[in-house]
């Protein structure tokens, strides 16, 4: 399954999980094995396109 991925701090992120309120939680992609969710309002979001 494909996941949705934003750019947050410079960084690859995979979005787990939108509240209304207008944070989302994300995990760094690139650390598949480490899961340390942040929550980041969207505003703090870019899009991530390859």
């Amino acid at each position: 399954m494909k996941r949705e991925r934003v750019l947050y701090n410079e960084m690859e992120y995979i979005v787990l999980f939108k509240y209304s309120s207008g944070y989302w939680e994300v995990r760094d992609a690139q650390k598949e094995r480490y899961y340390k969710v942040e929550l980041v309002h969207h505003s703090q979001l870019k899009d991530y396109t390859k």
